[in-house]
């Protein structure tokens, strides 16, 4: 799915691995994703996406991408955006699907 408008948010880093939320719009709706960015990262680690619907006190799980899965991809799929301030995503890395403590995490957005 190529988007158009990209922006990135919400971005964190630990050593020399990145984690980031991106937005763009397809078909003139507004999705969001995570994405890894930088070096070092294990290609049999993981990226998952989170989504709160109460202003992030409880998490959902969206999606997640095994790194190694022979796609080349470092990132999730998109998930649409909503207006309501309440709904916010979150992206996690881990060599652990869905760690309780991930290695990095981005900031809410």
């Amino acid at each position: 799915m190529a988007t158009t408008d990209r922006l990135t948010h919400a971005p964190n880093q630990r050593g020399t691995i990145g984690i980031e939320l991106r937005s763009g719009y397809y078909n003139g709706y507004q999705y969001g994703w995570g994405r890894l960015v930088g070096s070092g990262w294990d290609p049999r680690g993981w990226i998952w996406l989170d989504i709160s619907r109460d202003g992030g006190r409880t998490w959902s799980f969206a999606d997640g991408t095994y790194l190694s899965d022979g796609t080349g991809y470092a990132h999730t799929s998109g998930w649409l955006t909503q207006s309501d301030p309440n709904y916010v995503f979150r992206a996690s890395y881990d060599s652990n699907f869905r760690a309780v403590n991930p290695y990095v995490q981005s900031g809410i957005w």
